[in-house]
C-alpha cells in the first residue's frame, strides 16, 4: 500500500496541541494527502526499536522453539539482562569495549550465575505458592490488583529508574 492510499478518515489524534501558525503549506491540490516524513524525528528511532524487537524475538524463537510462548521468552531474556544491568563489572565492560572483547570478560560468567539465580528464584516461588495455599491466596489477590490496572506493566518495568 502506497501512502498516498492510506484512508484517515478514522483517525482521532490525541494528547496532540494544534496551534495557528498561519498559511499551511499544502493547502489545495493534493492537500491531506499522507506523505512518509524525512528527517530528523521522521520516525528513524520507533523503527529502530521495531527492528530491533523483531530480531530478539526471532533469535529468541530460534533458541526456545515453539513450546514456549513468545512472552515467557521476552520476559526471561528481559529478567536476565537487568539482572546484568544491576552488575557494575559487566556494564562497564558492555559499554567500554568491543562486543568480541566483552565476551571474553565477565558477561558470560555473570550471564551463567544469573541464569541459574532465575531458575532457582522461580522454582523456589512456584514451589511455594503451589505448597502454601495462605501464601497462593495473598499472592492471587496481588494478581487480581495487577490485572485490575492497565499500567501495572509500566510501573513494574518503570520501578527501578526511579
Amino acid at each position: 500500500m502506497n501512502p498516498e492510499e492510506i484512508d484517515l478518515k478514522g483517525l482521532q489524534m490525541t494528547h496532540y496541541a494544534a496551534k495557528d501558525k498561519g498559511k499551511l503549506d499544502g493547502v489545495g491540490e493534493g492537500a491531506g494527502v499522507l506523505r512518509p516524513a524525512t528527517g530528523v524525528g521522521a520516525g528513524e528511532g520507533r523503527d529502530g526499536e521495531r527492528a530491533f524487537l523483531s530480531e530478539l524475538i526471532e533469535k529468541l524463537h530460534d533458541l526456545f522453539g515453539a513450546g514456549i510462548t513468545e512472552d515467557d521468552k521476552v520476559m526471561f531474556a528481559v529478567h536476565i539482562s537487568e539482572k546484568l544491568r544491576s552488575n557494575d563489572t559487566v556494564m562497564a565492560q558492555v559499554e567500554n569495549n568491543t562486543r568480541e572483547q566483552a565476551l571474553k570478560a565477565d558477561l558470560p560468567d555473570a550471564a551463567t550465575d544469573a541464569i541459574v539465580e532465575v531458575m532457582g528464584s522461580h522454582e523456589k516461588m512456584a514451589t511455594r505458592l503451589l505448597s502454601d495455599e495462605g501464601a497462593r491466596d495473598i499472592f492471587l489477590g496481588l494478581l487480581y490488583e495487577m490485572l485490575k490496572r492497565p499500567d501495572a506493566p509500566s510501573l513494574l518495568s518503570g520501578r527501578n529508574q526511579k
